[in-house]
């Protein structure tokens, strides 16, 4: 991972690019630039060509107003919650209009000595835009000059403020372990966030594409079966009506076929003890020219027959006909279904010897 760290100092730009190893930096890469005071979009042209994963910034000394306060403590947690009330009347304005870290300088016997350090929240506002309009978005915004000199122009052996190797490692401690960072509360650094909540966006934007495709798939593959189910009640409703034209009433085609099945089955299985060729002879040479079977079935009980006659004379003819054979003739049903045809059935049982 690419870690970048500006430098910036009143008249120039350092700037450096760490490569990280484990949990140490290795410096990569350097470079300056000289500025007029003040950082523009231009000047930050290298850090974006570096293609770094995240950057610290460095601010100079003349950005900071700095004030030294006592306390009779050294609890860290004491301090950051009182420290804005010690600095109410020891800065220019409204205490609340500036972003506010410290460094602790010395402790002793419980208490500690501390270097408040201060910027107007609108000049970091202003620097955090420059920064922003180049595409860029420091995480940590600290001060190298605090970190080293504590203030002063130079180190303890007196080396020059612009030393850039000093600098350099400087940074390398800055990335380490930060010893301040003006970005508080409201300018807080917030990349990782959006980062991760443009990841579960993009994460729930995926989830959702794969329901939406799932769902589709198992839309049409129950649109393709509830297709072939109405095709094959379609063709079984076709096949029924044409075994069984006399049934009008189709509802379960799969249940009727079944039922009939077991009714032919059934009548199978009577007819296979009961001699039906013989009777069925007797009652075909009764019938003349004039009469037409249109029906024939036997069980264990009784023959019934269905047919058309040229008149209701002919049919009571036939019946009389019939009881000379058979026992128990009976008309079950005759009715005119033309002017010249009379549509008849009749049950009858053979007579037993």
């Amino acid at each position: 991972m690419k870690t970048g760290f500006i430098d910036l100092l009143d008249n120039s730009i350092n700037f450096y690019v760490y490569e990280k190893t484990g949990s140490d930096f290795e410096l990569s890469d350097t470079s300056s630039s000289a500025i007029d005071h003040d950082v523009t979009v231009e000047s930050l042209s290298p850090v974006l060509e570096a293609g770094i994963d995240e950057l610290f910034l460095s601010l100079p000394l003349s950005y900071l107003t700095l004030r030294e306060i006592t306390f009779p403590f050294s609890d860290a947690a004491k301090i950051n919650d009182i420290l804005v009330y010690e600095l109410d009347g020891l800065l220019l304005g409204n205490v609340n209009d500036y972003s506010i870290d410290h460094v602790v300088i010395e402790t002793h016997d419980g208490s500690s000595r501390v270097k408040a350090v201060c910027i107007k929240k609108s000049k970091l506002r202003e620097i955090l835009d420059i920064f922003s309009s180049a595409g860029l978005d420091p995480k940590v915004i600290t001060s190298i000059d605090l970190w080293l000199y504590g203030g002063n122009g130079e180190n303890i052996l007196g080396t020059p403020i612009g030393d850039k190797t000093i600098r350099g490692e400087t940074a390398k401690q800055e990335l380490l372990k930060p010893s301040i960072n003006l970005r508080q509360h409201e300018l807080s650094y917030t990349g990782d966030i959006d980062r991760i909540k443009k990841g579960l966006r993009m994460t729930m934007s995926l989830v959702l594409l794969l329901f939406i495709i799932i769902a589709a798939g198992s839309a049409y593959r129950l649109y393709a079966v509830n297709s072939d189910y109405r095709d094959l009640s379609n063709r079984m409703r076709t096949y029924y009506k044409s075994i069984f034209p006399e049934d009008n009433k189709i509802v379960d085609p799969l249940r009727q076929f079944q039922g009939k099945l077991k009714e032919l089955q059934n009548k199978k299985a009577v007819l296979g003890g009961i001699p039906v060729l013989e009777p069925l002879k007797n009652i075909a040479e009764l019938t003349g020219d004039t009469i037409t079977l249109t029906e024939f079935s036997a069980d264990a009980q009784r023959l019934l027959i269905k047919g058309t006659a040229g008149d209701f004379q002919k049919v009571d003819e036939l019946k009389a006909a019939l009881a000379a054979i058979f026992g128990g003739v009976k008309v079950l049903d005759s009715k005119a279904v033309s002017d010249r045809e009379v549509a008849f059935s009749m049950t009858m049982q053979e007579k037993s010897l």
